[in-house]
């Protein structure tokens, strides 16, 4: 990505996903931070589960630690919430209305702050 400088997707829920496949890596400090500007856009779910694809989140705090780190990226401005069932597809955007809403969220000043293993 850096010799292309093309930009990127990031899947929030497919990453949360395969973690345990490299639980040595840091997906925040090596990958969402060194080109936070090269982050286009996100697909926005809480993970996958074989049998079943993609599994919305309960409730926000299943995945604003993510949610946070895509707000680090100023270019990161489409989501898509990767779902197909009707309600969850509306439960999950509404709870990323109500962060949107939310009067505080962390600023690219914050990532110092952000847990590395957010993601």
């Amino acid at each position: 990505m850096t010799q292309s400088d093309a930009y990127v997707t990031i899947d929030i829920g497919h990453a949360h996903a395969v973690r345990h496949l490299h639980p040595q890596k840091d997906v925040f400090g090596d990958f969402v931070l060194p080109h936070q500007d090269k982050i286009l856009n996100a697909h926005v779910y809480h993970t996958e589960r074989e049998g079943y694809g993609h599994v919305p989140p309960n409730r926000l705090s299943d995945i604003r630690g993510r949610l946070d780190l895509l707000g680090l990226s100023e270019s990161c401005d489409w989501w898509v919430v990767e779902l197909m069932n009707p309600a969850e597809l509306l439960h999950t955007r509404d709870l990323l209305q109500n962060y949107l809403e939310a009067p505080t969220r962390p600023k690219a000043a914050d990532q110092q702050r952000l847990p590395l293993g957010a993601f």
